[in-house]
């Protein structure tokens, strides 16, 4: 098969010869033409040739013109014009003569088809003339008719008596490219696919062609999945009978679809830039781009999205039939992938397509508002503006499932062009706007005011421009053809030099440069420069004056300011108290001010020419030079160097060094310099006293929590960091009774004595009051370190110190804590822990002692926090009970005495002893209230027991006193207060103290026992032998009962020195005629021990525990011993 194809480098020859090959079974040889020259020749050879392919012609030739020229070469040849190429369009007339074929260049697969159509019009040629029949003429009009169309649907059809038309043959293009079967077609007829707009012409057509009239329609089909087809059907009626009624109809169609699409595609692009060409506003290009779509696209929603670049979202500029809720919803919707075709098509600047939203998760959030609307498929395409960035996108809706054509493809994106040239001429416009309104506002606001006068007097205007109505506050027009009214705004004083310039510009026809002042309708004065010309004409004669004048008021007083800066600028530099030193770009002084040359000592003319390095002492020269080039690169810097006098003086001074910028280069360098020698040393002075303790010498609390803090930060690993915290536990003592003067020397020799026993490697501070902390360098051994350290200071501080005459020592307690690399914490968290260590070490009273944190501790102060929170209220809240434990007479069993006992009810943790709280309860002063609250409700109970039972032995009670209350002024007054008001005889009152407290002032404590006993109350010493036993202060206290602690008593054993130590007790107590008593009797054994030492009554859970007061009522009334008789030695059971 021999194929010509003319063309420019359009087509792929390979590709042409792929499509025919595979169908015919032939060798295929392609012969391309792209020049005038070649194809002249061929011309002329008149080659035979199968088929002739046309896509673009040689340069210069048009189509038509072509065609004409290959008709008569090759009359039997077929042609193809391949559409969609750039060529120039062809007269349909052209394409009823049947010699050429319209194909689009994407339907190139179509062409096997054509050419099997193009051999069946040749065989049925080939056949006619073989089997003519006897009756001339009859499928002569077939062959002719065949022949003379090419076209893509073929069929022949007869007309029965009934003048009927019936299709006898059609060709298997319906089937094919509609859908539906030829069954389907034979049953329903051809007709059914016709679009319900175009079925008018059925019935016209059926009548004409039966009457004999050939004809040309140009009607849509609509397939079975709802796409149109555009079709032009040629048909003929042939074989007429003796009434001239035909006897046969011979039909082809042609698909015209592309060739229709293109034209709407004309169609639109005119229309569109018809309306941008008249200029109308953008939103009707658009609205109208939108509705022309929607028409040429049947059953398509448009909608044309622009982007909000700022937002980064598109919005809907132009839509019609678009339901609103679908329009609000996609008001802002974002680009990207998930949101919808739209997004989607601006997101990747490509076509997107979607058939069927339900399966598309681009439309995952839309799906259900398309759904409300039944929209299935939606088409979008990008619309580009001139840099490839997205402008907006054409969006099509349908509520079917759909898929594109070629065809409607390349409307869309015909469509999206279109777009974008409306969106790249409307930007343009906006630009073009925005540029005539800047131009005008620069016009406007320049300072120059332009003007044309009669050439006889330069003051009557003939033009002004708008300018000087600004300048003037009056309407610049108000001023044209009134030179009296333009001379009297010129200064009075000015208006005769004005006149005598304008005369000697006339006289030596030198242009006028003058400076004047105008008074404004406002009163104001303001300076002008006008510069002034008379024009002449070509014979000489003066034309008129031109001229241009600027408002220079502003100009002359930022001279006037640049004057009186300079004579600042002058006065601060020769006036500045700091030194002023100007260098040149090489660093040699070039101005210096008179401060300068009195801080250095040197003259000017010393001072001058010189880089003076040479003043700033040597170990600051480097950085000077430093900073010097800093600033010459334009950097300014503050710094502190040390210059040396004339006379040898060391001055400090804190410089500034900043370039000298002239007409924006740097020329040298500005320094600027402040003797703050004074101030450094009153800096030094003041930080010293900020960083140390004024009464001791030593490091303060702020120099040890900063020191602290940079070990914290740089400690390695490996190593150990430890400090103390020192408290001196009887240090309130000697300042209340030997005064704060001699505490105060007292804690400067206490500072001297820690410096002399801690290394300078460790740092000591005092922390505040009597506290003191040290920082044990980090090392390796830092926490043996420091508890030797530790045991070494209370060895120190033990040896006495005379101050004034009074030898005073002191014990100390100490908390060490420490940390590591990997137990690091905040410096605080480790002094918190310190002090807690040093609060655990002060338990042991007022011994010296240490301690070493744990986490126990921790476990403790959480304890306390809560305790000292929960103590506030409890009194109020009524949480505290008394309870009493029996002390029981050893001979007989019986009750004598009942000791209050604090027990706290706490709502949430139960009932609590003494030793959870009472501590505490001292130390925040809650004991006071406590103590007053027991003494009352213990003597309150007691005494209602006594009037009850009177027939009994009075029942005595032993109420424990806390140290802070026994001396705390006025206790005999409370005391007797108490006793008076709840009836109690003080005779049956023991109050109970310890060791501890008696020992702390013995003259005192013996005035304040004195004071009650005198009333009849006893007093007596609880847990005696655990603190300071001495038998001076048992001499000189009138106590009435030693109470033995309870370690005496359950450390049992023969041989054991305890029991000699409790025999010693006791007979001491005997000799001294004092009551005693036992406590912690827990086991017979220990009662029997009780026993044989002789003591009056015990105490113990053995006998009885302590209970609520209602609870002892049978022990008291003597229905129930203590103890059964036969569990007690002689003589209970005897």
């Amino acid at each position: 098969m021999e194929i010509l194809l003319i063309d420019q480098n359009t087509l792929d020859e390979d590709a042409l010869a792929s499509h025919i090959r595979p169908h015919f079974g032939v060798d295929v040889s392609i012969r391309a033409v792209s020049t005038n020259a070649c194809l002249e020749q061929l011309i002329a050879d008149a080659p035979v040739l199968d088929l002739v392919v046309m896509a673009t012609p040689p340069p210069g030739r048009e189509v038509s013109d072509l065609l004409v020229e290959l008709f008569p070469v090759f009359p039997a040849t077929p042609m193809v014009l391949i559409t969609g190429t750039g060529s120039s369009a062809m007269p349909i007339s052209q394409i009823d003569s049947g010699r050429v074929s319209f194909l689009p260049i994407h339907q190139l697969a179509r062409l096997p088809f054509m050419l099997g159509q193009w051999q069946y019009r040749d065989e049925m040629q080939l056949r006619t003339h073989e089997n003519l029949p006897n009756t001339p003429g009859v499928d002569i009009d077939i062959y002719q008719t065949i022949s003379n169309l090419t076209a893509d649907y073929v069929y022949f059809a007869e007309v029965n008596d009934d003048r009927q038309i019936v299709m006898t043959y059609r060709s298997e293009f319906l089937p094919e490219h509609t859908g539906f079967t030829s069954e389907e077609l034979q049953e329903g007829g051809a007709e059914i696919l016709v679009h319900p707009d175009d079925r008018h012409i059925i019935p016209g057509r059926r009548g004409a062609l039966v009457n004999g009239e050939s004809r040309v329609d140009e009607f849509r089909l609509v397939t079975r999945d709802q796409r149109v087809i555009w079709v032009r059907d040629f048909v003929k009626p042939i074989r007429p009978d003796e009434h001239g009624v035909p006897q046969m109809i011979v039909g082809a169609a042609q698909d015209i679809t592309y060739e229709k699409l293109l034209q709407s595609r004309l169609m639109i692009q005119a229309s569109i830039l018809e309306m941008i060409a008249r200029g109308e506003d953008f939103d009707s290009v658009l609205k109208s781009l939108n509705d022309l779509v929607e028409e040429q696209i049947s059953d398509a929603l448009g909608c044309i999205m622009l982007v909000d670049r700022e937002a980064n979202t598109l919005y809907p500029a132009a839509h019609s039939r678009l339901p609103d809720e679908v329009v609000e919803a996609t008001r802002i919707m974002p680009i990207g992938p998930e949101h919808g075709a739209c997004g989607s098509a601006a997101y990747y600047k490509a076509l997107t397509i979607t058939t069927d939203v339900n399966v598309d998760p681009k439309f995952d959030l839309y799906r259900d508002l398309m759904n409300r609307h039944g929209v299935l498929a939606v088409w979008s395409t990008p619309i580009f503006r001139p840099d490839g960035s997205v402008a907006g996108t054409i969006a099509l809706y349908f509520r079917q499932r759909r898929t594109p054509i070629d065809h409607e493809i390349a409307l869309m994106e015909s469509a999206a062009q279109i777009a974008a040239i409306a969106f790249d001429v409307n930007e343009r416009e906006i630009q073009r706007q925005l540029a005539e309104v800047q131009y005008q506002t620069l016009v406007e606001q320049l300072p120059a005011m332009t003007l044309m006068s009669h050439p006889s007097d330069p003051c009557d205007l003939t033009y002004l421009s708008p300018q000087f109505g600004y300048f003037s506050k009056l309407p610049a027009e108000s001023f044209l053809g009134d030179p009296d009214k333009v001379r009297s705004f010129i200064h009075p004083e000015d208006r005769e030099g004005f006149d005598a310039a304008i005369q000697r510009s006339i006289d030596t026809s030198v242009p006028l440069e003058i400076e004047f002042r105008i008074r404004r309708l406002n009163g104001t004065t303001a300076w002008v420069q006008a510069s002034l010309s008379l024009v002449h004409g070509q014979n000489g004669e003066p034309l008129h004056w031109l001229g241009i004048m600027v408002d220079v008021t502003d100009r002359n007083e930022a001279l006037r300011q640049k004057a009186e800066s300079d004579q600042r600028y002058r006065s601060l530099f020769d006036e500045n108290i700091n030194s002023i030193v100007i260098y040149n770009y090489e660093g040699i002084v070039v101005n210096v001010n008179p401060a300068g040359v009195r801080i250095a000592g040197y003259s000017e003319d010393e001072l001058m020419g010189d880089a003076l390095l040479w003043l700033i002492v040597p170990e600051d020269r480097e950085r000077a030079e430093r900073y010097f080039l800093q600033a010459r690169a334009g950097v300014s810097s503050s710094f502190q160097m040390t210059i040396v006098t004339r006379n040898g003086e060391r001055v400090e001074l804190s410089s500034n060094m900043s370039p000298v910028v002239v007409d924006g280069e740097i020329v040298g360098v500005s320094s600027i310099s402040e003797d703050v020698t004074e101030r450094r040393r009153l800096e030094s002075q003041l930080l010293y006293q900020a960083y140390h303790d004024p009464l001791t010498g030593l490091p303060n609390r702020v120099y040890f929590d900063h020191m602290l803090s940079n070990e914290v930060q740089t400690l390695g690993r490996d190593v150990e960091l430890a400090i103390l915290f020192l408290d001196l536990n009887n240090f309130k003592v000697i300042n209340d009774s030997l005064g704060h003067d001699i505490g105060d020397k007292y804690l400067a020799a206490i500072a001297r004595a820690l410096r002399e026993v801690i290394s300078t490697e460790s740092i000591v501070a005092r922390f505040g009051g009597d506290e003191f902390t040290v920082l044990i360098p980090p090392g390796k051994g830092a926490v043996d370190e420091a508890v030797e350290l530790a045991r070494e200071v209370i060895v120190c501080l033990r040896t006495p110190v005379v101050i004034d005459g009074y030898e005073l020592a002191t014990n100390v307690s100490i908390g060490i804590s420490s940390m590591t690399f990997d137990t690091a914490c905040e410096p605080r968290e480790l002094i918190r822990r310190a002090d807690i260590a040093l609060y655990d070490a002060k338990k042991g009273g007022g011994e010296s002692n240490l301690r070493t944190f744990n986490d126990q501790m921790d476990d403790w102060v959480l304890e306390r926090l809560w305790v000292e929170g929960d103590l506030r209220q409890a009194l109020s809240n009524g949480e505290f009970v008394v309870h009493y434990q029996p002390l029981i007479d050893v001979e007989t069993g019986e009750v004598a005495v009942v000791e209050a006992l604090l027990r706290w009810n706490h709502p949430e943790r139960g009932l609590l002893r003494p030793d959870r709280f009472l501590r505490i309860a001292e130390e925040t002063g809650h004991i006071l209230e406590i103590d007053h609250w027991v003494m009352e409700t213990a003597c309150a109970e007691v005494a209602e027991w006594n009037r009850q039972h009177q027939e009994l032995e009075p029942l005595e009670v032993g109420v424990n006193l806390s140290s802070r209350r026994f001396w705390n002024a006025g206790l005999r007054e409370d005391v007797m207060a108490v006793l008076e008001r709840t009836g109690l005889d003080p005779s049956l009152l023991c109050i109970e103290i310890t060791e501890s407290t008696m020992i702390q002032d013995i003259a005192h404590a013996v005035e304040v026992v004195t004071s009650l006993r005198n009333h009849g109350v006893m007093f007596a010493i609880d847990d005696f032998g655990t603190g300071y036993s001495s038998l001076s202060y048992l001499r000189e206290v009138p106590i009435d009962v030693l109470k033995i602690d309870r370690t005496f008593i359950t450390a049992l054993g023969e041989d054991d020195p305890t029991l000699k130590l409790a025999e010693a007790i006791v007979a001491m107590a005997r000799a001294l005629n004092l009551y005693v008593i036992a406590e912690g009797v827990e086991t017979l054994e220990s009662l029997k021990f009780v026993q044989s030492l002789k003591c009056d009554l015990a105490q113990g859970f053995y006998l009885s525990d302590a209970r609520p007061f209602h609870e002892l009522h049978p022990l008291l009334d003597g229905s129930l011993l203590a103890v059964e008789p036969h569990l007690l030695p002689h003589p209970f059971n005897s």
